[in-house]
């Protein structure tokens, strides 16, 4: 973040939601956090092959739930998700076409 003001003030806020030195230890172990969120994501990327949303053909709360994270991963182009979540990036897509 090149806002000094905005950087303090980020770092400010992560730091009481998550503990001291967060965001320097996101920082340091960014490759390690990456991969333990696409071992997460598996389960998701397993269920959405073979429907349309997390619990069948309708959108609930767990897929808004699910959206909003990987909006805020993905927010301003700094994170992708890789190739290899396809039908996760699928189903972004028709929660957008059903208005989330």
């Amino acid at each position: 973040m090149k806002d000094l003001a905005h950087r303090g003030m980020v770092i400010r806020h992560k730091e009481r939601k998550f503990g001291r030195g967060c965001v320097d230890a996101w920082q340091r172990d960014a490759k390690q956090v990456r991969a333990e969120l696409d071992q997460l994501l598996i389960r998701f990327e397993a269920t959405l092959r073979h429907r349309p949303f997390i619990f069948g053909d309708a959108p609930v709360y767990a897929d808004f739930l699910l959206f909003g994270v990987l909006g805020n991963l993905t927010c301003k182009g700094w994170n992708r998700l890789s190739a290899r979540q396809r039908a996760i990036a699928e189903w972004q897509g028709r929660l957008v076409k059903w208005g989330a």
